[in-house]
This record gives C-alpha cells, structure tokens and sequence, in this order.
C-alpha cells in the first residue's frame, strides 16, 4: 500500500499524539497496545481505501474492534494532524474528501 507524502510524515508525530491520549484514559494497559495499533491501522485504511467514507464513533468502534471510548480518542487525533474532518452530522470522513457540487446547483 502506498502512504500518501504528507501522511506518512505525520505518522510519527500522529502515533506519539494517540498514544499520549490514550495514557490519559483511565485503566489504559501497555497490553493493549498492539491491539490498538491493529484498529488504528484498519481504520486509517478504511480512510485511504474507499474515499467518501462516514463514520460515527460507534461504526468506527465496531469496525476497528476498538473500545468506543478509545476509538473517539483516535478518531480526534486523527482529526488533529488533519487526516480527517467532523461533519456537522457528527460523522469522521476524510479532510481531503470534498463531495462533488455544481456550480449550477439552483439555477435553471
């Protein structure tokens, strides 16, 4: 897979960003790191591979296998280094993904 420029050169300072969160929240383990990751990782490629998606924090939850709590956290920090945006329907979608809209949209 390749990793667009400017999201790999985020990676590491996103990835120190996640995990400073997730030490904040209470009961966090070392343990759980590796699974953590994994979701990260089947989230961002949700992302990257089908353009336009939405997700609320409980679709992305389910999705990534992820506590709820502990997906909203990623899913701000993801929002934080700009790989994604919240709607005003609440929903994540990609910060790159603009839906196509006509210049004619309401004129006849």
């Amino acid at each position: 897979m390749i990793i667009p420029r400017n999201l790999a050169s985020t990676s590491q300072n996103f990835r120190h960003r996640v995990c400073e969160q997730l030490g904040r929240i209470k009961g966090a383990r070392m343990s759980a790191i590796p699974r953590i990751t994994e979701g990260v990782e089947r989230l961002r490629s949700v992302f990257l591979e089908t353009p336009g998606t939405q997700l609320s924090v409980g679709d992305a939850s389910k999705l990534s296998g992820l506590e709820w709590h502990t997906c909203r956290v990623v899913l701000e920090a993801f929002e934080d280094a700009r790989f994604l945006m919240r709607g005003p329907n609440g929903l994540f979608v990609r910060g790159t993904y603009a839906p196509p809209t006509s210049r004619f949209a309401g004129q006849q």
